[in-house]
């Protein structure tokens, strides 16, 4: 009869926690992109970018923080699923009837094994293309629009045109304006120019998806290869920038790397990167994937002892013991074997000893009730 009634409370917990787990993806996900990009619309770096683009940044920066997301999901689903569990006596109605609690807690440590495996299978490849892609971003992106006309030289000389300005401000809005600017296009099949056009004020916009430059200018004079001399209030300027973005070469770290590329940097001493870098990603991956399955050792028995049934609240306990505890113990660890103030593997079994300690006490606990 036991055995019967633990099946059924193990299917019942199991299913609960599949639930759960969707939810807890869901609202997490949403949750950290939203709030990541509200943090970064008043960021310069954004100015002239397209939406797309900072989307995606975006994207792959919530993707990069995949080793704490992962934890903090199944910390917030086993805290919220067994705190209702214990809260609506059931846990305590299993323990009577005579049911281990190690028992009861079997569907939680199942839903840690496989995302721990999930975890594993992102850093693999998916996340450190993720990492890297960001990175040119970055690079291409961000750094070079922001800087673009705020060169000291004010003039941009391609083979399609020179673009010159005498100043750059903001305006009341933020926006960027130039004043006195001067544009001489050039026909590229024959390197003489087609037509110059000077403006009192151009406020300019880049998109580095098509590379093209759109300025809006004012106040100007535009004269054509024939002679032809137009003048204008307002007018829109598209401008093909074509080599402009030059693109830096971005060297891969230690982070960018798959699995069998930090092997066989390992194997070869690191290569061209230090080998304390790498052995540090290593066993830093294998830490991580680790601590998203003792996320919910330690998830279920908290859920147990708090018997808490507000998602919210079980999301903030799980958000403080995941940045108050497990983010500290790992970036420490990490940094001391990057240091090679002790070998990798050392440094890394600190967190997950930790870990561990804490959900075998947390257990404990909850089993005595």
């Amino acid at each position: 009869m036991n055995i019967q009634f633990a099946r059924i409370i193990d299917r019942q917990l199991f299913r609960e926690l599949a639930l759960n787990l969707l939810g807890s993806v869901a609202v997490v996900a949403v949750v950290f992109y939203i709030g990541g990009l509200s943090t970064q619309f008043d960021r310069r770096a954004f100015e002239g970018l397209a939406m797309s683009t900072v989307l995606r940044h975006m994207g792959l920066m919530m993707l990069t923080t995949s080793f704490l997301l992962v934890p903090l999901t199944v910390m917030a689903t086993c805290l919220f699923t067994y705190g209702r569990f214990a809260a609506d006596g059931e846990f305590d109605a299993t323990r009577t009837s005579g049911i281990p609690p190690f028992k009861t807690l079997m569907p939680a440590l199942a839903i840690g094994a496989l995302a721990m495996g999930a975890l594993a299978v992102l850093q693999d490849t998916i996340i450190p293309d993720a990492r890297y892609a960001g990175r040119k971003i970055t690079v291409d992106g961000f750094e070079q629009v922001t800087n673009i006309f705020l060169r000291n030289d004010r003039k941009l000389a391609l083979r399609g045109f020179i673009f010159t300005w005498s100043a750059a401000h903001q305006d009341s809005n933020g926006d960027l304006v130039l004043d006195n600017v001067l544009l001489i296009q050039y026909n590229k099949q024959t390197g003489l120019p087609s037509a110059t056009t000077s403006a009192a004020r151009a406020r300019p916009s880049v998109d580095p998806d098509s590379d093209i430059l759109t300025l809006e200018l004012e106040d100007l004079r535009r004269e054509e290869s024939n002679s032809v001399v137009q003048r204008f209030a307002r007018l829109t300027q598209v401008v093909d920038l074509d080599s402009l973005w030059n693109r830096k070469l971005v060297p891969r770290a230690p982070a960018d790397l798959s699995y069998a590329s930090l092997l066989a940097e390992m194997g070869r001493g690191a290569g061209q990167l230090r080998a304390a870098e790498v052995s540090a990603e290593w066993w830093f991956r294998v830490t991580a994937a680790i601590a998203a399955f003792l996320a919910a050792a330690i998830g279920a028995p908290v859920g147990v002892l708090l018997r808490l049934r507000n998602r919210a609240i079980t999301f903030i306990v799980g958000l403080g013991i995941i940045a108050l505890i497990f983010f500290p113990l790992l970036a420490t660890s990490k940094l001391l074997a990057e240091k090679g103030t002790v070998s990798a593997s050392t440094a890394m079994a600190i967190p997950i000893g930790a870990l561990l300690i804490i959900a075998t006490a947390l257990y404990r606990k909850a089993a005595r009730g």
